[in-house]
């Protein structure tokens, strides 16, 4: 994604974020904790294996809804950490990818206790190592060089008590990380995730 582009998705974005938080009265601070299932995608195959890994997230959140009671629309913004990565089908190939995240999201109400969101998440890779298993790690940051990842995110989530959600994220990479991995021999890599989360309501 050019420069360009994503200045007006930006753009977009915070326009109807805006336009939104006018019927938006009820305001609340969150902290969010999530187990993740990640996995690395490329373009073609290749005779090394990649499995999904168990990752974790964690992050503040940033919630306007409707008025309690109201059904609507509202948005969220979060930072976080996330950690992302994959399983090698091979004994030293452990690939373990860090981020500092950003999801800008829509939130719709179709009832009052079920929130479904929509949005971009900004990423920005700060580490990537691979771990081998006689505990030693080696940066992968010439070989993942791409620093910022756009990706999209689809959730649902549901609020067991007045103080805390329950709910469950894709998240799907647009952009890649890696041209080509010579170790892998993988070209055009990217990142998704499946996450399991909760969140705790902190302030209002």
């Amino acid at each position: 994604m050019n420069p360009t582009n994503l200045k007006s998705l930006f753009f977009v974005l915070f326009s109807l974020i805006f336009s939104f938080s006018s019927f938006s009265q009820d305001s609340y601070f969150g902290i969010k904790g999530g187990y993740n299932n990640s996995t690395l995608h490329s373009s073609n195959d290749a005779s090394l294996g990649i499995q999904s890994r168990s990752t974790y997230g964690l992050g503040v959140v940033f919630c306007s809804a409707p008025d309690e009671g109201k059904l609507g629309i509202g948005y969220s913004l979060e930072l976080g950490y996330m950690r992302k990565g994959a399983k090698i089908d091979h004994d030293t190939l452990d690939y373990k990818f860090h981020y500092i995240n950003m999801p800008l999201l829509i939130d719709f109400y179709p009832i009052k206790q079920i929130k479904l969101s929509i949005g971009p998440e900004f990423s920005f890779l700060a580490g990537a190592n691979n771990h081998s298993n006689d505990s030693t790690k080696t940066s992968i940051l010439n070989t993942y060089n791409k620093k910022m990842e756009v990706s999209g995110i689809a959730s649902i989530s549901g609020s067991v008590t007045f103080f805390m959600d329950l709910g469950m994220r894709y998240s799907y990479s647009f952009t890649k990380i890696s041209k080509y991995d010579g170790i892998l021999d993988r070209q055009d890599l990217y990142n998704s995730y499946v996450q399991v989360f909760i969140l705790l309501k902190i302030a209002n």
